[in-house]
C-alpha cells in the first residue's frame, strides 16, 4: 500500500498539488491489488510483489503525470499532449526493455537460467 503510493506519486511529485497526490496514491493501492492477483491468476512467482509495487504502480504514476500535471495535465487544462507525450515514454521504454526480457525467457525456458 505505502510503497504502491510512493512509487507511484515519484514521476509527479514536482508537478502535481498534495491534493491529487492522495488520488494518485489511493488509485496506486487498487492498481497494486489488482496486479497482484493477475500475477496469482497467472501463477507468476513474485514472492514480494516487486512487479506490482514498482512495475504496475510505476506506470500508473506515469500515465498520472499526464491527467494531472498542474500546467499541462488533461484533466487540468483539458490538452491532452501532455498524456500522448507520457504514453508514448512508456511505449519507449517497453519496446527498449522488451528484447532483455525475450532473452531472459528463452534462458529460463531452455533452463540456461
Amino acid at each position: 500500500g505505502i510503497i504502491s503510493g510512493l512509487v507511484a506519486i515519484t514521476a509527479s511529485c514536482d508537478c502535481i498539488v498534495p491534493g491529487w497526490s492522495l488520488l494518485i496514491g489511493a488509485i496506486s493501492g487498487i492498481v497494486y491489488m489488482a496486479a497482484a492477483f493477475t500475477l496469482m491468476h497467472w501463477r507468476v512467482d513474485d514472492v514480494v510483489g516487486a512487479w506490482p509495487a514498482h512495475g504496475a504502480c510505476g506506470i500508473w504514476g506515469v500515465v498520472a503525470v499526464g491527467l494531472w500535471h498542474d500546467s499541462n495535465g488533461l484533466f487540468i487544462t483539458g490538452d491532452g499532449r501532455q498524456l500522448f507525450s507520457q504514453l508514448l515514454a512508456l511505449l519507449l521504454i517497453t519496446a527498449l526493455l522488451l528484447p532483455f526480457a525475450v532473452v531472459l525467457s528463452l534462458l529460463r525456458w531452455f533452463q540456461l537460467l
